[in-house]
């Protein structure tokens, strides 16, 4: 379920609505078959920009930075146990 804009007044209405509350422009079934596929094509993500070999570089060494951060807390808790 998703929000269009009605062809009539522009208002924003779902797209399952059988008529638009403003205007009263009727939502035909084939109009809301189509509004289903555009509201749908929507959202489908647009394809990811290539990382950067730094980008790659620091996720990694944040990454590994969380991992040993991880492992002192473990090992301190493990240790400070009675």
């Amino acid at each position: 379920m998703a929000l269009i804009n009605c062809p009539e007044c522009s208002h924003s209405i779902s797209d399952q609505s059988l008529s638009c509350p403003k205007c009263g422009y009727v939502n035909s079934t084939k109009n809301r078959v189509k509004n289903n596929l555009l509201a749908k094509e929507s959202q489908i993500s647009r394809p990811q920009e290539k990382m950067s070999v730094l980008e790659y570089m620091t996720r990694f060494v944040v990454f590994i930075l969380t991992v040993i951060i991880i492992m002192i807390v473990i090992l301190a808790l493990f240790f400070l146990m009675p």
